[in-house]
């Protein structure tokens, strides 16, 4: 059990979607495929486990980046790194800020989603909305 500080926030404004997400290195599997969820109208949500480096996630979230619908995505979630990955805030929002199609978006860290503890479960496929406003967030689940 690990405290989480809270979430970063590293592009501020509101969204609502369908809740579509997961492991990124499992979901890169199936880029270029038929089986890769429609990202289009989403909140995406993305998490790592511990053999993460800031390099392959930059690499990874590139990746997902120049998958179809990703240009409708809604907002980006992104999952608390365990302490072994060792993606610090300030490499996170640089990584981030490096690629223009994530800034016209809300962009939330450090959100206790799939390989820490604790943790929270969302609904894919289900309807979420987040708010950012400064270093505040609210995430809800809309419907599921």
């Amino acid at each position: 059990f690990v405290q989480n500080p809270g979430p970063l926030v590293i592009n501020e404004g509101q969204a609502e979607g369908r809740l579509i997400g997961g492991h990124l290195t499992s979901l890169a599997t199936l880029f270029g495929t038929e089986f890769l969820p429609d990202l289009s109208g989403s909140i995406l949500l993305l998490e790592e486990n511990s053999e993460i480096t800031p390099r392959s996630f930059d690499r990874l979230l590139q990746s997902m980046i120049y998958q179809n619908g990703f240009s409708d995505v809604r907002a980006l979630l992104i999952g608390r790194f365990t302490s072994a990955a060792k993606v610090s805030d300030d490499t996170l929002v640089k990584i981030v800020r490096n690629y223009p199609e994530l800034s016209r978006i809300p962009v939330v860290a450090n959100l206790s989603f799939g390989h820490t503890y604790p943790q929270f479960t969302f609904p894919v496929g289900g309807t979420g909305r987040i708010s950012a406003d400064g270093t505040n967030a609210v995430f809800e689940i809309v419907n599921h």
